[in-house]
């Protein structure tokens, strides 16, 4: 009977293999009283989330991480919350609402728990040593072919376009609001008043490479803004696509950022304020 509550114990607490020695009364309270967490999906990183808990809960997010990465865990809520951080094998490797790492490579477990209370909370990783692209003071002189019509954009307090000059290559344009909500492709608008007006996909298609967010005049929000670029796997592997970047904020001369971006790779381009 003892053998069998202690293998139902260790069962319960997530351990493999036989527990070398049986459990303090503590651990079986543990064990017993912790609630499963809820498997909620995968983190992309500098992409916060948003989540919502319901009493004493505990929500699991995973995240994939390649090795010499320099990451940073956030969690905040209006109410008591932290987290749990779990290497790819299982072991513990922090435990509180803020921790720095560098990545092995592997699938990092992050729990977050809450504690007194219930309400949304926000959730971050953030990549420390992402390379970046060097801003430059003038655009990049580029052409639209004269057989091309050129797509209107929407404009007003803060717009931020993206072109590119490699026909099969498929890039996204994301922009961070203050508010924390992240405008592309696959959520075109915000409750702060922008929107994702032109979304391109070109791959064969003759067309202008060209998307655009804006937020109308007198609609957008005071705060920081985030900029970043995914070369996304839809069209042909072009090994790398060029790409120029215009961020215009009413009142200040246009900053322009040019560089280069790989097959499925995802860049921080910049960030401004309002």
């Amino acid at each position: 009977m003892k053998s069998s509550l202690k293998l139902f114990v260790c069962l319960l607490m997530g351990l493999t293999g036989a527990c070398s020695a049986p459990p303090s009364p503590t651990a079986v309270l543990q064990a017993l009283t912790t609630p499963t967490a809820q498997v909620q999906g995968a983190l992309r990183l500098d992409e916060p989330v948003q989540g919502q808990m319901t009493g004493r809960g505990r929500h699991e997010w995973t995240l994939r991480a390649e090795g010499g990465q320099q990451l940073r865990f956030d969690v905040s809520a209006d109410w008591l919350v932290f987290m749990d951080i779990l290497s790819s094998d299982g072991t513990l490797v922090g435990r509180q609402t803020a921790w720095q790492t560098t990545a092995q490579d592997g699938v990092y477990r992050v729990v977050v728990e809450g504690r007194y209370g219930d309400g949304p909370y926000r959730l971050s990783v953030s990549w420390l040593n992402r390379p970046t692209s060097t801003p430059t003071p003038s655009p990049t002189p580029t052409s639209i072919p004269a057989t091309v019509t050129p797509i209107p954009l929407g404009a007003g307090d803060v717009q931020v376009t993206l072109r590119w000059f490699d026909t099969d290559a498929d890039l996204d344009l994301y922009v961070t609001d203050p508010g924390g909500t992240t405008i592309s492709f696959n959520n075109t608008r915000s409750p702060s008043g922008g929107e994702l007006d032109v979304d391109v996909i070109p791959c064969n298609r003759r067309t202008e490479r060209v998307e655009n967010i804006f937020w109308p005049s007198g609609r957008s929000p005071r705060g920081t803004y985030v900029v970043g670029l995914h070369y996304h796997p839809s069209c042909r592997d072009l090994g790398v696509a060029r790409y120029e970047i215009t961020v215009r904020v009413v009142g200040r001369e246009p900053q322009v950022f040019t560089g280069t971006i790989r097959y499925d790779e995802r860049l921080s381009i910049t960030s401004f304020s309002r």
